[in-house]
């Protein structure tokens, strides 16, 4: 199986690329260097879990498969600025909104309907949704709002430190969408890496109404947490890429997987645990061309993209329903 930039090879082949580039392009490239980033299912399982091992391999082989053969860095201000269209088209509420537009893509008059639901890292999967949502024609519904975890509207949530009561009126709002569409897919996700907290109440009951108002939920595990930004590290350590890897241990934590699995076992909702198709014991941040996260915390909508199969078939082995042909 082939799988991502972990072998020996992979990592010199990186580190040989990067050690191409001249300081002086970087700087020119990155004039805000140094000052931060401009901002399967396995029947049957306890809890359901859907692997990598059962969907294919950590990245798509295309990806892996080139080498290194030109400045890798000179795509990285491009792949750090590119955001989800949620960001632009209000789908990604900020944190004062309560309410959303429409927010419906690709096929609007198909049968096969998909809410995405939770944070902005939710929101992060939203390209691979659409990419597939137009080829195979779904109606995906995308509702995301800023720091805001989908759990039950009477949970606690808090922001920058306050009480965020904006949370739980747009979780209200989202479960009237949910109920009044009733869509044949509930995909969601929140920020459980970074925070090392899971709203194991908030969750289950959120998971518990969606169940009730959509054929099949699904439960994405939450992507790696670096902790620090990543484009500010390859441009610090421009002759070893290798050095901004970091431990999978710390970026996801054990004890946020194994609540995770209780809650979804507790539920009966798939578990994608999305992590593991970006690290073994380390995770890199390059592989090829690609850089994988655009700051401290969200994968970049070209990493995305490269998931977009895994995605898809992880989807379709928890509901073999979902229109999908890979």
């Amino acid at each position: 199986m082939t799988t991502l930039a972990l072998s020996a090879r992979s990592k010199r082949t990186l580190a040989s690329g990067i050690a191409t580039v001249a300081l002086l392009l970087i700087i020119a490239l990155f004039p805000w260097a140094g000052v931060g980033t401009p901002s399967s299912v396995v029947p049957p399982l306890t809890p359901t879990v859907i692997t990598s091992a059962e969907v294919g391999p950590l990245l798509a082989s295309g990806l892996v498969a080139q080498p290194v053969s030109h400045v890798v860095l000179t795509h990285l201000p491009a792949e750090v600025n590119t955001l989800p269209a949620g960001y632009g088209n209000g789908c990604h509420a900020g944190a004062a909104a309560v309410s959303a537009p429409a927010c419906v893509f690709g096929d609007l008059q198909s049968h096969y309907s998909v809410f995405l639901l939770g944070d902005s890292h939710a929101e992060e999967w939203f390209p691979a949704l659409l990419a597939d949502a137009l080829q195979y024609h779904w109606r995906l519904t995308d509702l995301t709002k800023s720091a805001c975890p989908s759990v039950d509207p009477a949970t606690v949530t808090m922001f920058n430190g306050a009480v965020y009561p904006q949370c739980s009126t747009w979780n209200r709002y989202v479960e009237h969408r949910m109920a009044m569409a009733r869509p044949q897919l509930v995909i969601t996700t929140s920020v459980f890496n970074a925070r090392g907290i899971v709203h194991r109440t908030g969750l289950t009951k959120f998971l518990e109404a969606a169940h009730h108002d959509a054929a099949t939920v699904v439960l994405l595990g939450d992507t790696p947490f670096p902790g620090y930004d990543v484009p500010s590290c390859l441009v610090a350590h421009v002759r070893n890429v290798a050095d901004c890897a970091f431990s999978a241990s710390a970026a996801v934590p054990a004890a946020v997987q194994r609540l995770l699995g209780q809650i979804a076992s507790s539920t009966a909702t798939p578990l994608v645990p999305t992590a593991s198709w970006l690290c073994a014991t380390r995770c890199p941040v390059v592989v090829d061309q690609t850089l994988l996260y655009r700051d401290n915390s969200h994968p970049t909508v070209a990493a995305v993209t490269a998931l977009r199969g895994l995605l898809a078939a992880s989807l379709h082995h928890a509901d073999p329903a979902l229109p999908y042909a890979g």
